[in-house]
């Protein structure tokens, strides 16, 4: 896999894993830069105390901006490198590190700015007051945001929760689905199940009742403590509902990623995935670990395909 693909995928957002590698295999490319750029302004590295291995772990940053920078490249600049990226954002970088600022710069309105950190004056109290500015600007969208996000978490947890009660009655979770996910009318329901109002609307109430006695939707109804109600077996065993709830969408999420990494691996050729299997293996353990899921996405098309695998040590905690 190469340069430009890891950012790639890493710039879909789903691949944050794969940092480790891409700042593994650009390492030695920015500690030269750093290297060659303090020795071209030692005399104000020593003025700011700054060493070159100050400006290298800015280079972590450097990197971040490179894939940004890579993944919104126009049309024109498809078949560039990803380290051709790299050099104006470590100049960037470097330069604020030692306080080097452009014209340009110079001029932009922020900089001209009064400080959010600036401390407000009270000591009405007798007390040094640590307010600063920022403490007191109210932010209008972040409580609409954060119940915005609440409440979408919880309609995706009770959705799940009708979804496993109901998984051995796929006509009553259809008409469940439309009547509460779709708004749809009895009439409509019937309609499109070949069924009478009244029959859907039977059905409608069985399940409501059914529902009603779900320990699962208890608990995320408020209505039931997730630590009562159940046995110590099943505890000692599954954990609480909430730990179970969690553990499967934890579950969910992993297994979403492998599938996405597979689609990917699919699409190579025997001659690239050997490549990457070969890369994989010699990674260092810690860089493997943080990569679980796309290992297990490539062992899945590699297995098939009889080209090997990155095995999983004996304890199954790591890989080799």
């Amino acid at each position: 896999m190469t340069n430009e693909q890891i950012a790639a995928l890493i710039g879909t957002g789903e691949a944050d894993e794969l940092l480790p590698m891409l700042w593994e295999r650009t390492r030695k490319l920015y500690r030269k830069m750093s290297n060659v750029y303090a020795s071209s302004h030692s005399e104000r590295c020593l003025q700011c105390g700054v060493t070159a291995e100050d400006i290298l772990s800015e280079c972590y940053f450097v990197m971040l901006d490179a894939i940004k920078a890579y993944n919104k490249r126009p049309p024109g600049q498809a078949d560039n490198k990803f380290t051709s990226y790299c050099g104006y954002h470590f100049k960037n970088r470097a330069n604020s590190l030692l306080g080097i600022r452009t014209k340009k710069q110079i001029n932009e309105p922020l900089n001209t700015a009064i400080s959010l950190s600036t401390p407000v004056s009270n000591n009405s109290m007798g007390s040094p007051d640590e307010t600063e500015l920022g403490d007191l600007l109210p932010d209008t969208h972040s409580e609409e945001e954060l119940h915005a996000y609440e409440d979408e978490e919880f309609r995706m947890q009770i959705r799940e929760a009708v979804q496993e009660e109901l998984a051995d009655d796929p006509v009553a979770l259809r008409v469940i689905e439309q009547r509460y996910y779709q708004e749809r009318t009895l009439e409509a329901v019937g309609d499109d199940m070949s069924l009478s109002r009244e029959r859907i609307s039977q059905i409608q109430e069985a399940v409501l009742r059914r529902l009603k006695n779900n320990r699962k939707i208890q608990v995320l109804a408020g209505r039931l403590d997730p630590y009562r109600h159940i046995s110590v077996d099943t505890f000692r065993r599954e954990g609480s509902i909430v730990e179970q709830i969690v553990e499967r969408r934890y579950e969910s999420q992993r297994r979403s990623k492998v599938n996405r990494y597979a689609a990917y691996f699919s699409s190579l050729s025997d001659e690239a995935l050997t490549k990457d299997l070969e890369m994989m293996r010699a990674l260092p353990e810690a860089s493997r670990n943080g990569m679980l899921e796309m290992i297990e996405a490539l062992n899945e098309v590699t297995r098939r395909r009889g080209l090997g695998t990155v095995p999983l040590n004996d304890s199954g905690s790591g890989w080799w």
